[in-house]
């Protein structure tokens, strides 16, 4: 199976396949994704899908720098888009990027980073660069002796098996392989370098005839192709002084018949077909080992040796005679995860079960086991062959097996949906390494003074023609709405009651039509429970029993609206919705509470979805991404009751049920880098209280510090708990302890009702505050001298808008409008508006 982290048409958007719109279109969509993955990796939010998909256009590069066709001509979608100084930063950016150990699948992170920086290298390699500029080559050295050394000081090789410790096999295998093909660029070393100089040759000639026989770009045979490397390789195979030529060469021939095998799944061309190079591969792996029983003569570099190099600056090792046959096995699983099991050698699987059955040296059985498992739809056969033909001679043969297939679901979980259900509820924690807890010191969040704002402009308020039919004999109206919010860029406005989810034009005011379309549930009151989110092009609408839908609106698209996908909701109910619109897609997020069928003892739930589009196609599915890691589960026996993203999309915060404010910092692929950073409130329940209501994220002005403003429903012992202020507070990327000075509550609101939602200006110099007596509040913030900022003087607007609990978040928003100034805007569930201009002062 082809590993594809999104949907198809993000992939088809820098392929040139379907309706694409010519070579220097693609060219550029495949420059602006590269960049986009570079400045992630560069910021740093990556994750293990940021590195899988960079590996992924990395590799599709070198494979059109290798798909020429016989008479010199290319197709359009093999013209080569990167620049070779983008290709250099990459290595160097992937060389120097560093993350902490926080969860299990960091681990995993580091592999996929190292593969990453492989297929940096070897395109760099194909775009011609054959020696570093002076001083880089020592750079990059230094760089590799820091990961090893950084490899050694995590958990010991000994112990029980477990996917750290393969994984840091792994790592180890491609650090000394990245070092020795970084000795190829040395002009220093002849040697070497003219070994991976014949080596590239030869993957530049048979590589290119091979992209251009399979893809069907030129003209040839796949017999030639095979008689042509056979030829080249079988001097490499038998000859012990060349035998890492060949290993080089068969890894830049895995790479580029992965990405051969990932175009074919996007196009769907009857003319590809790089399973025969990929058997052609194995093959050729097999000869080299079918008849050399190295699992019971070569081990890897004693533990000690290696920890010893590493903390010396002295590793990674050069490639020796066991990373030598690691890496075959290596290049043998990295094809075991796409070619058909038909299409795998049958000798080359007896090989492997020999391997697993005789083997003294550990890993090589571990990857012999991955290789037999890497197909999802043999892999319980194979585990039961396995076990019964080798149970007994291998005590910890089960286990084993056991860790190898929560590697793979590791890997496979990046391209599933996966939720928390109720056997992750009772899994066994992980025991990761965490980073202390630190104090935030308040000279870090001292602010410059900034221009005040004049908040003297008259605010203005006029009324929507809302639809809501004919009046009831109780004067009541047959449409009663009960949730209303506003689009990011305050055009439109969104309304909700049980039966009915209407969008209007906030502009189209004063042209008597500003309906835009309407929609009802599938059942008589299906929306009772609904949660709503807009964007600026964008609706969500949320229930257990409708499930998430998504529509897409806007005055150009017939009827106001179509729908864009649709997503079942099992096990859990949503109580809380919101967007984010990021350059390449958007992400919605849906938080809720767990079945209690399911043992969740009312344990929260979060889900992320996201929209692929490319020339007006949308696609919305559901994003692996897990909130409830590392243990203890920060959901556990709360849910949330309230998501919302930050204006760039970086971090995500949670108000839960049991008032807590969880703020996750998250890589570029909305999943989680660290575990929350926590701020916990003691408030006392009471009737029509509900303790903090809203959460806005936002950075303050030019130093671009990030904060939290919450606002609450205070109790009537408002006085024994704190005063139960809205209060905004410094926010960190992971867990740390905020001094009492730092944050700091609206006091000076004095004895104010429930605040029910909040909203942050973009530069975080104003807080509009919308409260339970109709009042809309503004609260200039400015910076304190204890660090951090505090309050100014509330205004109280004399315009007045319907309040209710559970309001939605988005229906109070600053905005910048067309005149590029900065305005307020509120609607309240009569189709109510409220808005005023905010503009710069002076100190």
């Amino acid at each position: 199976m082809v590993r594809k982290t999104r949907a198809s048409i993000w992939y088809e958007s820098w392929m040139d396949v379907g309706d694409c719109g010519g070579g220097v279109d693609i060219l550029e969509k495949r420059m602006e994704v590269a960049e986009q993955l570079l400045d992630t990796i560069t910021k740093p939010r990556f994750d293990a899908q940021t590195f899988e998909e960079l590996t992924q256009v990395v590799d599709h590069e070198c494979l059109c720098l290798r798909a020429v066709s016989h008479n010199g001509g290319q197709h359009t979608a093999t013209v080569v888009a990167f620049r070779n100084s983008w290709t250099s930063s990459l290595v160097t950016k992937l060389s120097q990027c560093l993350f902490q150990t926080i969860y299990a699948e960091s681990h995993y992170e580091r592999e996929l980073q190292a593969r990453a920086l492989f297929s940096a290298l070897a395109l760099q390699r194909a775009q011609g660069t054959s020696a570093f500029a002076p001083g880089h080559h020592q750079a990059m050295c230094k760089r590799f002796e820091d990961g090893y050394r950084e490899l050694q000081w995590q958990k010991k090789w000994s112990g029980p098996f477990s996917r750290e410790k393969f994984r840091k096999f792994q790592c180890s295998y491609l650090l000394c392989a990245c070092a020795e093909y970084v000795k190829g660029f040395d002009v220093a070393r002849p040697v070497v370098a003219d070994v991976l100089s014949r080596t590239i040759g030869l993957i530049l000639a048979g590589g290119s005839l091979a992209m251009a026989i399979t893809t069907g770009w030129g003209l040839g045979s796949l017999q030639s192709l095979i008689e042509a490397l056979d030829g080249a390789f079988r001097p490499l195979c038998e000859s012990p002084n060349r035998r890492f030529e060949a290993l080089f060469g068969l890894q830049e021939l895995t790479r580029v018949t992965l990405a051969l095998f990932l175009y074919k799944d996007v196009v769907g061309s009857s003319t590809t077909e790089p399973g025969d190079l990929a058997r052609w591969i194995l093959e050729r792996i097999l000869s080299i080992v079918k008849d050399d029983p190295f699992e019971t003569t070569v081990s890897r570099p004693s533990p000690m040796w290696e920890c010893l190099i590493g903390l010396a600056n002295l590793g990674p090792p050069s490639i020796d005679r066991y990373f030598y046959l690691y890496g075959l096995l290596d290049c043998a699983t990295q094809l075991g995860k796409v070619v058909d099991s038909d299409r795998v050698p049958q000798p080359l699987i007896l090989r492997m079960e020999e391997i697993i059955g005789n083997s003294t040296e550990d890993s090589f059985r571990w990857k012999a086991l991955e290789f037999l498992l890497s197909d999802s739809k043999v892999r319980r056969v194979r585990v039961t062959n396995i076990i019964k033909d080798f149970g007994r001679k291998i005590p910890n043969l089960g286990h084993e097996i056991m860790v190898i297939k929560e590697c793979l679901a590791e890997e496979e979980e990046m391209i599933s949906s996966s939720r928390r259900s109720s056997q992750s509820l009772h899994e066994q924690p992980v025991t990761v390494l965490r980073p202390p807890v630190v104090t935030l010191d308040p000279n870090d969040w001292v602010e410059d003074d900034m221009a005040t704002m004049d908040l003297s402009m008259p605010a203005k308020k006029f009324k929507l023609s809302i639809e809501r039919g004919r009046r009831n004999i109780f004067g009541g109206h047959q449409i009663n709405y009960f949730s209303s919010g506003l689009s990011p860029d305050c055009r439109f406005s969104f309304f909700l009651s049980d039966n009915v989810l209407d969008i209007y034009s906030v502009d189209a005011l004063n042209t008597g039509t500003p309906h835009i379309f309407r929609r009802t549930p599938g059942s008589p009151k299906g929306y009772k429970y609904a949660k709503v989110t807009i964007s600026n092009n964008l609706l969500a609408v949320i229930t257990k029993k409708e499930g998430l839908n998504v529509y897409e609106y806007g005055s150009n698209i017939n009827d106001g609206g179509r729908e864009v996908g649709a997503q079942v909701v099992e096990q859990w109910d949503p109580k809380c919705l919101a967007i984010h619109e990021a350059n390449d897609c958007t992400w919605i997020c849906a938080g809720g509470r767990l079945d209690q069928a399911i043992g969740s003892t009312g344990s929260g739930n979060i889900t992320m979805y996201r929209i692929d589009g490319r020339h007006g196609r949308l696609a919305l599915s559901q994003h692996s991404a897990h909130f409830d890691r590392p243990s203890p589960d920060p959901l556990s026996g709360d849910f949330p009751k309230m998501v919302n993203f930050s204006h760039d999309g970086g971090r995500l915060v949670c108000l839960t049920n049991r008032n807590c404010v969880l703020v996750w910092f998250l890589s570029n692929n909305a999943r989680p880098r660290q575990a929350p950073f926590q701020i916990t409130k003691e408030y006392q329940r009471a009737i029509n209280t509900r303790g903090m209501e809203c959460a806005v994220l936002f950075n303050y002005a030019d130093s671009r510090n990030p904060y939290v403003l919450c606002t609450t429903s205070p109790s009537p012992e408002r006085a024994r708990y704190g005063g139960e202020w809205p209060f905004v507070s410094p926010v960190a990327s992971s867990p740390a302890n905020v001094p009492p000075g730092l944050e700091h509550p609206f006091e000076n609101l004095g004895k104010s009702k429930a605040i029910y939602v909040g909203a942050v200006s973009p530069d975080g110099r104003v807080t509009a505050l919308w409260d339970a007596t109709d009042s809309l509040i503004l609260v200039p913030l400015s910076p304190s001298s204890r660090g951090g900022l505090h309050t100014r003087n509330p205004i109280i607007l004399e315009e007045k808008l319907e309040s209710r609990p559970s309001m939605s978040p988005t229906s109070l928003r600053f905005c910048v409008r067309s005149d590029r100034c900065l305005y307020l805007y509120a609607v309240d569930v009569e189709g109510q508006v409220v808005t005023k201009q905010i503009e710069h002062g002076s100190n």
